[in-house]
């Protein structure tokens, strides 16, 4: 991160890492930046208060995607999921990716629920900032791409999902594929 703000732009190779010295690393700037800041602006409080905040809205994503009647089992699963996640709480770019793959799917329930196509298309956005936060951004492109599959597999077989969405489809694959481009 101090080396993308010294430059002012984009590392053409990476000195830091073991694995990926000398090469171009076309990700995780934004978020190397981002600890890189809160390392300037606090220390290492900063860095620490940062991951907090990405464990918060992971969290606070979470509660969100179980709904207003089943929030007493939303808090239960939530608690499990961010116990199961405790060892990788380690204030790096893949901390950060983890609220991004919880609002990627929160998107994907609010439009399944009767919600407007903007939830897809926030699917697009989302995925550009999580391209530039961490490699894993590629699980963006996966569960639309899943969503739009079973959205067709639905229209052919009904029983799949009660409801069906017949014009829905076709957006749900246009999504998917901006989103993995």
């Amino acid at each position: 991160g101090r080396s993308a703000v010294a430059l002012r732009g984009i590392i053409p190779a990476d000195d830091f890492s073991y694995t990926q010295a000398g090469r171009f690393v076309p990700y995780e700037y934004a978020s190397d930046v981002l600890l890189y800041l809160a390392h300037r602006i606090a220390g290492p409080i900063g860095l620490h208060l940062l991951g907090a905040l990405a464990f918060a809205a992971l969290a606070w994503l979470l509660i969100l995607r179980a709904g207003h009647a089943a929030r007493p089992a939303g808090l239960a699963f939530c608690a499990l999921a961010l116990a199961a996640l405790a060892p990788f709480v380690i204030v790096r770019p893949a901390l950060l990716g983890f609220p991004f793959f919880a609002a990627a799917l929160l998107c994907i329930d609010r439009y399944r629920g009767g919600g407007s196509a903007r939830w897809l298309w926030l699917l697009v956005f989302l995925q550009l900032l999580w391209a530039n936060d961490h490699a894993f951004a590629i699980l963006g492109a996966v569960v639309a791409a899943a969503y739009a599959a079973h959205a067709a597999l639905c229209r052919f077989a009904p029983i799949l999902w009660e409801r069906q969405f017949p014009k829905r489809e076709g957006r749900a694959w246009k999504v998917a594929a901006a989103t993995a481009s």
